[in-house]
């Protein structure tokens, strides 16, 4: 068993998983449980999300948000954050030398402490569980080969909707997923998601939201140039 594997096995022995599941699915399950800690295991490189929501309601025009996350990663004292909603800077960070720097309007402000922006990072990191939070629960990742990511063995697997048997109930209050489909690949050395390309559709009361995510992991080993804003 390789090392990454055997980490995976590790892993997943709280959750009781047998060392006999085939490696593909101990990573799929694995990928449930990544924290930062995980994400710190790749090293330095980029993170890029997009997502476009579109609520959709019969007579009405939809409604459309794009939403972008970009995260150049170095370590603990030197990274970049920044999330747009449709184009306009939501929240924009960057810690250079263990320095943070907040952006308002087109004004960095310097503060002096960088750890609530660490702890910031840690809790909304993750796109994935934040954006297919409804879908997570009904479906599952069906193995379809073997892949290079950004120089990296990866696992992918096509997105699937769980047999209607076997997904769980879903409040009449809750948005129920309808469908999901796509692509994701994970990093055999830390389950973490390194690409993905997904659609999901789900309804509530008369409301029909479509969910279009992609991501990607690049420039992984890669000095990411965080510095200090200008001026």
């Amino acid at each position: 068993m390789s090392p990454s594997v055997a980490a995976v096995v590790l892993l997943l022995a709280p959750l009781g998983c047998t060392p006999q599941a085939p490696p593909e699915e101990l990573l799929a399950d694995a990928s449930s449980q990544v924290t930062f800690a995980s994400v710190e295991g790749i090293g330095p490189h980029h993170y890029l999300s997009s997502v476009r929501r579109t609520d959709s309601r019969a007579g009405i025009p939809d409604l459309v948000v794009d939403e972008v996350v970009e995260i150049a990663w170095q370590d603990w004292d030197n990274f970049h954050v920044r999330r747009l909603i449709d184009g306009q800077a939501e929240r924009e960070t960057v810690v250079a030398g263990a320095v943070p720097w907040v952006r308002s309007a087109d004004r960095w402000d310097r503060r002096d402490d960088a750890e609530p922006h660490r702890v910031q990072l840690r809790t909304t990191w993750n796109v994935w569980d934040e954006v297919m939070g409804p879908w997570l629960a009904h479906v599952e990742l069906v193995p379809d080969g073997d892949d290079i990511v950004e120089g990296r063995p990866a696992s992918r697997y096509q997105v699937r909707m769980l047999p209607a048997d076997q997904a769980p109930k879903v409040r009449t209050s809750a948005f129920v997923p309808i469908s999901a489909q796509g692509t994701v690949w994970l990093d055999k050395g830390t389950a973490v998601h390194l690409k993905a390309e997904v659609e999901a559709v789900a309804r509530r009361q008369g409301l029909t939201r479509t969910v279009r995510l992609t991501m990607q992991r690049s420039n992984v080993g890669e000095d990411q140039g965080v510095a200090a804003p200008p001026g």
